[in-house]
C-alpha cells in the first residue's frame, strides 16, 4: 500500500475512529493495563492524522511527548493543521 491509498481512506479513518473508542475504557487501558507513566514519551508509527495523540495526551502529564510518523503526507498535514489550530 502506498501514500495515495491512505489519502483515499481519510474519510473512512475519521468516521471509524469517531466511534471506535469508549473514552472511559481507553483511560482504563492507559492507566491500569498499559500503566503508562504520566510523563511518557510516545512514538506512534502509522499515526495518520494523529487521532491517538488527541485521545492519549490529555490522559498524561504536560511533560509527555508525542511523535507521530506516517508515510502519507496528506494525513500528516491534516494532523499538523488539527493540532496547530487547537493550540492556537
Amino acid at each position: 500500500m502506498d501514500s495515495a491509498y491512505w489519502k483515499e481512506q481519510e474519510k473512512y479513518l475519521k468516521l471509524t475512529r469517531k466511534h471506535m473508542w469508549n473514552e472511559d475504557y481507553f483511560a482504563f487501558l492507559v492507566q491500569s493495563v498499559w500503566k503508562l507513566k504520566p510523563d511518557a514519551d510516545i512514538l506512534d508509527l502509522g499515526c495518520g492524522y494523529g487521532d491517538l495523540c488527541a485521545r492519549l495526551l490529555p490522559l498524561l502529564s504536560e511533560k509527555s511527548t508525542y511523535t507521530g510518523v506516517d508515510f502519507c503526507r496528506e494525513l500528516l498535514e491534516e494532523g499538523r493543521k488539527r493540532f496547530w489550530s487547537e493550540s492556537a
